[in-house]
């Protein structure tokens, strides 16, 4: 996992144990251990590896969403507060400033 990639996970961590934020944080991880827990799988467990490999790659996309929709599912006002206690200054500072109507500078390419 990249640096990003980490901070991003902390910040979902962080928001799962957050008793201000939706209850809809549970939702990924509870449909993820249904799963694990269920007698029906994908493919299954008798086949030794591929039966294990599946639930393993269900768990890294169930971890890889959470990591996207949990900081979606809280307010901004939460995720800020913990974006400022990780340090995360910078991120802050942008986003008050496009909330604010000022413009933002950006260098970006595009690629064909």
């Amino acid at each position: 996992m990249d640096r990003g990639m980490w901070d991003q996970a902390r910040l979902t961590w962080r928001l799962l144990k957050d008793p201000r934020v939706s209850l809809l944080r549970y939702a990924i991880p509870g449909l993820l251990l249904a799963y694990l827990a269920s007698p029906v799988d994908l493919i299954p467990d008798l086949l030794l590896g591929i039966g294990q490999a599946d639930d393993l790659g269900i768990a890294v996309l169930a971890i890889m969403l959470m990591i996207r929709i949990v900081p979606k599912l809280a307010p901004a006002d939460i995720v800020d507060d913990h974006v400022r206690d990780m340090g995360w200054v910078g991120v802050v500072r942008e986003r008050e400033a496009s909330a604010s109507g000022q413009p933002i500078e950006a260098q970006f390419s595009m690629r064909r």
